[in-house]
């Protein structure tokens, strides 16, 4: 897998920015730019969503990107957009984008989870498959989804 210094290394490149044209075209600050190059933190959802827009990429397409699926078709950058259109043929990019940043966020949970003693981590997964199966079957029935303590 490829690391998200990479990715916005890459994006950099193609653009002839430094970190901080990064940072100030996404909004961010220079030092949260500087700490996911240096891989010392993972950007939030909404900060990928920045760095997207700030490079004219539909934010799948960085997800695209760092999950270094060969399944999926590169994106070209949008000619000077600030804010990309989002359309309905990015909704398969997006959809697998979404699957890989749930790859990332369950294996940082489970390295978490094996930091812990063994009985309250039992009682954690257990519930936490409790939900995950009522989320699913809501999900398959139509029902609207609940809160993350429904």
């Amino acid at each position: 897998m490829t690391t998200w210094a990479d990715v916005l290394t890459q994006v950099m490149d193609e653009h002839r920015w430094t970190q901080a044209d990064l940072a100030r075209r996404a909004g961010m600050s220079a030092n949260t730019v500087s700490n996911i190059m240096r891989g010392l933190t993972s950007p939030s959802p909404r900060s990928l969503e920045r760095l997207a827009d700030a490079a004219g990429l539909p934010v799948g397409e960085l997800y695209r990107r760092h999950s270094s699926d060969p399944d999926v078709a590169p994106v070209a950058p949008h000619e000077g957009a600030a804010a990309p259109p989002r359309t309905d043929d990015d909704s398969g990019v997006r959809a697998r984008a979404e699957s890989t940043m749930a790859a990332h966020y369950l294996q940082q949970l489970q390295n978490l989870l094996d930091m812990m003693p063994e009985e309250p981590r039992l009682v954690i997964v257990a519930d936490a498959k409790r939900r995950a199966l009522q989320w699913l079957m809501d999900d398959e029935m139509g029902a609207p989804k609940k809160g993350a303590t429904g």
